[in-house]
């Protein structure tokens, strides 16, 4: 090749490798996956026609600290407080009970030659209440009680048909008959203790009058009574507005030696409850 040739074909040799060489290394970072992209290609790494990649749902931007300010935590985290049972002040009830005296009654006072044992006990009772308030987890409540009936079994009553020991003497001078009562408790007061707690111990007490049909509790006593009672029990809450109890209670007749007849002897009986209860709030 003549001298004159050699310059300008190193030239053209040097330029088309250079430009060769521009055109591979464009065409292999065209084909290079997003992860491998120089840095210069980061800020938009999508291929024409590619939507743009979300993070993975367990992925969040916030930190774990800021859960606390927010005041938010996981449903799985909530801490479950305890459900609240309490009877507020102003709450009013109404109860119906039942009780009844499996027991023989017991002679509280008076001479023993008056007898009031083999009586048997019934009661049933009407109570309106209103929570009066609630202080050191015990709650007050004031009940007006009235008892529409009240059954003595084997009450001892009066022989009308008996006239003397000589002209009747076959025939007893007492004999055993079912007596019926109706009286009021205007005072009655019940200590509810672990007010939040839904089963409440509780213990109550009250006083009243009595009137029967017949004399209580021996043929000599009175057709009027003075009541009282004090026991104990527990109260279960059905829902919020419903309520059922169960309890005891020494209930006490004594005509008080009103009429200066006698020496009230008294009748005692071990009186066993429940009651159903509706709330009003």
């Amino acid at each position: 090749m003549p001298d004159y040739l050699k310059l300008p074909g190193s030239l053209f040799f040097i330029l088309f490798a250079f430009v060769f060489n521009n055109s591979a290394q464009t065409l292999n970072e065209k084909k290079l996956p997003a992860k491998e992209k120089p840095s210069s290609f980061l800020k938009d790494s999508r291929l024409p026609g590619e939507t743009k990649q979300t993070p993975p749902e367990h992925y969040s931007p916030v930190k774990p600290d800021s859960k606390k300010s927010s005041g938010t935590e996981p449903e799985n985290q909530k801490q479950v407080e305890p459900e609240d049972w309490s009877l507020r002040r102003g709450d009013k009830t109404f109860s119906v009970e039942y009780g009844v005296s499996p027991f023989n009654p017991s002679n509280f006072a008076g001479p023993k030659e008056f007898d009031v044992y083999g009586r048997d006990l019934h009661l049933f009772t009407f109570r309106v209440g209103r929570i009066i308030g609630t202080k050191r987890n015990v709650s007050y409540e004031y009940m007006f009680g009235a008892t529409p009936l009240a059954i003595f079994t084997k009450n001892e009553v009066v022989n009308k048909s008996y006239i003397s020991p000589t002209q009747t003497p076959n025939i007893a001078p007492t004999k055993r008959e079912t007596t019926y009562g109706i009286g009021v408790q205007p005072v009655n007061f019940k200590f509810m203790f672990f007010a939040k707690n839904r089963l409440k111990p509780y213990a109550q007490v009250g006083a009243g009058i009595l009137f029967t049909n017949k004399a209580v509790p021996v043929p000599q006593s009175t057709l009027f009574q003075l009541t009282g009672d004090f026991g104990g029990g527990l109260m279960y809450l059905l829902s919020e507005k419903r309520a059922v109890n169960f309890g005891y209670k020494y209930f006490h007749i004594s005509n008080g030696n009103i009429n200066e007849k006698i020496n009230n002897p008294g009748f005692n009986a071990n009186v066993f409850y429940v009651s159903y209860s509706f709330l009003f709030r």
